[in-house]
């Protein structure tokens, strides 16, 4: 199963034409089960993804996505 934000490049914090609201909304949805101390906020635009990339970029978040096999 392809990763919920595989269709987001990593090396730029700026929006690109290729991403959707959903794609944001499955990440929030992961950082709250793994992370519940992360806040990423509510709306459903480009804004929220500075929040969704720092959270994704914690190694604690990643040590705790491979703990549930998902890497």
């Amino acid at each position: 199963m392809e990763a919920p934000w595989v269709k987001y490049h990593f090396s730029t914090l700026e929006p690109s034409l290729t991403y959707y609201t959903y794609d944001i909304s499955v990440l929030r949805r992961l950082i709250k089960s793994v992370r519940p101390d992360k806040v990423i906020p509510k709306n459903e635009d480009h804004r929220a993804l500075p929040d969704v990339y720092r959270a994704l970029m914690d190694w604690r978040f990643y040590g705790d996505l491979m703990k549930r096999g998902m890497f």
